[in-house]
């Protein structure tokens, strides 16, 4: 089979949680840029919002793989996702009622940063718990097609859907997203290795280096 990994009932699941939420992700981006320009019509702020998501997210990922390590993924996932959905839906909300401003999106962007520089490691991470050790390149193949096709066919998607509708619709859609990626992740049972007994600054820094 060419993608055996989907062969495995859990990363079958968790894989198609993942095209909600990576998905929902790829739509945000563009409709937070878009509400942005909307909003101020100013180049700098587009700039500002891309240092609003990326420095957290940066920053965040230093110690999101020593977290994802030592606490359970799953429960990791579970968070972030559910922290993701609330923030969007809150700007979905904000957005809908007209009272949303350009500094409501680069806060919730700058916190939705942190949240992905903890989300990313852990969901690395967590596939290979999943399935058996010789689909691990069909699993890694499969990632990369969700990730990749994504950032291709979302912008478009995202960018029609603007231009039928509003951000806002989008943020709702977005928000829903993640919260469909929590009742997949409530349906796993996820094993976890023991780093307890690792030195976390060891780590920290071996993080910091291939960062």
């Amino acid at each position: 089979m060419r993608f055996e990994a989907l062969s495995s009932a859990p990363y079958r699941r968790f894989w198609l949680g993942s095209i909600a939420s990576v998905g929902s992700t790829q739509l945000y981006f563009i409709s937070k840029a878009w509400l942005v320009f909307e909003l101020s019509g100013s180049a700098l702020y587009l700039g500002l919002l891309g240092a609003a998501t990326a420095v957290p997210t940066i920053f965040a990922t230093l110690i999101g793989g020593l977290v994802a390590d030592r606490i359970n993924r799953r429960s990791v996932l579970i968070l972030t996702s559910g922290i993701s959905a609330v923030l969007l839906l809150v700007l979905g909300v904000l957005d809908a009622s007209e009272l949303v401003r350009v500094w409501h999106v680069l806060l919730i962007s700058a916190l939705l940063g942190l949240v992905q520089g903890f989300d990313f490691p852990a969901r690395s991470s967590i596939f290979p718990a999943l399935i058996e050790k010789k689909q691990m390149m069909s699993a890694v193949s499969l990632n990369s097609i969700l990730w990749q096709g994504s950032r291709m066919i979302l912008p478009a998607i995202g960018g029609f859907l603007i231009s039928i509708t509003d951000t806002s619709l989008i943020f709702f859609i977005c928000g829903l997203g993640f919260l469909s990626m929590i009742t997949v992740l409530l349906t796993l049972d996820v094993r976890q290795d023991n780093h307890a007994n690792d030195a976390p600054w060891h780590e920290f820094k071996e993080g910091s280096n291939m960062s």
